[in-house]
């Protein structure tokens, strides 16, 4: 099982090294990491994101989810899995993108939209 302990206090540091020592007296190679933490993508990041692919719905006729998956693939790419010895793929998820990683895909979705139907945030087209 792993174990996450934010760093932020000095509470949180001891905490930290006394899993540190626990994991010291278990048998076998255990690892510690420690590195910045990921910001990921803000709830007006989202809002904002959202509204624009209701805006494409409403123009196009391509239901939102239509048009997310759409925007997914384009963007983000696909990812592979296996199942049952078949490789599948699907779009990759937003919901992992960082902060900035979330910015830069809604600003290649504003392009597009711009580009393709004359459609922005505003409510302009």
């Amino acid at each position: 099982m792993d174990t996450v302990i934010p760093l932020r206090t000095d509470k949180q540091a001891q905490r930290a090294a006394e899993s540190i020592s626990r994991a010291l007296g278990e048998e076998g190679l255990h690892e510690c990491v420690i590195r910045p933490v990921k910001k990921h993508r803000t709830s007006d990041q989202n809002s904002m994101y959202h509204a624009l692919v209701n805006q494409v719905s409403d123009q196009t006729g391509h239901s939102h989810t239509a048009m997310h998956e759409y925007f997914k693939s384009e963007f983000l790419g696909y990812q592979n899995f296996e199942v049952n010895g078949r490789i599948l793929s699907r779009p990759r998820s937003t919901t992992g993108l960082t902060t900035k990683e979330f910015s830069d895909y809604v600003e290649q979705v504003m392009a597009w939209c711009a580009e393709q139907f004359s459609i922005t945030l505003n409510g302009e087209s």
